[in-house]
């Protein structure tokens, strides 16, 4: 979450893209998989990965919203040292989130947005983390 969240902070743009990216382009891919017998397994992979993918994705947000709420709250630059204040603020995120998502047709935006920001950047980041353990 905290390396997601970097990413998104330092490179919105690039993680809106990428992210814009894989919401539209996955599921093309999955359609044309399905289409060929040989495809179908890899199609239901690829769904099941997305369906995994995509929580995590608006939690990498709500983690960066949260994180952004504590600096305003306690002026400090340094996030939180211990698990405590993390998931508190990642919790007032979250909570922000789903304020934000029950206003009608904003709230479609907002969810639209967080999922996109964080796409890209867990797709992005998570890519990196299997590169260099493998």
């Amino acid at each position: 979450m905290k390396s997601s969240a970097g990413f998104i902070r330092a490179k919105p743009l690039k993680s809106l893209g990428i992210g814009a990216l894989v919401a539209i382009g996955v599921p093309f891919a999955i359609v044309l998989l399905v289409i060929s017998v040989v495809g179908a397994p890899l199609a239901m992979l690829l769904g099941a990965i997305c369906l995994t993918v995509t929580p995590i994705a608006v939690a990498a947000t709500a983690y960066l919203v949260g994180m952004e709420a504590h600096k305003l709250v306690t002026k400090q630059t340094e996030l939180p040292a211990t698990w405590g204040p993390r998931l508190l603020y990642s919790a007032l995120g979250a909570a922000v989130i789903l304020g934000l998502g029950l206003i009608p047709l904003l709230g479609l935006l907002v969810w639209l947005f967080a999922m996109l920001f964080g796409l890209g950047a867990v797709v992005l980041r998570g890519g990196k983390a299997l590169a260099v353990s493998a």
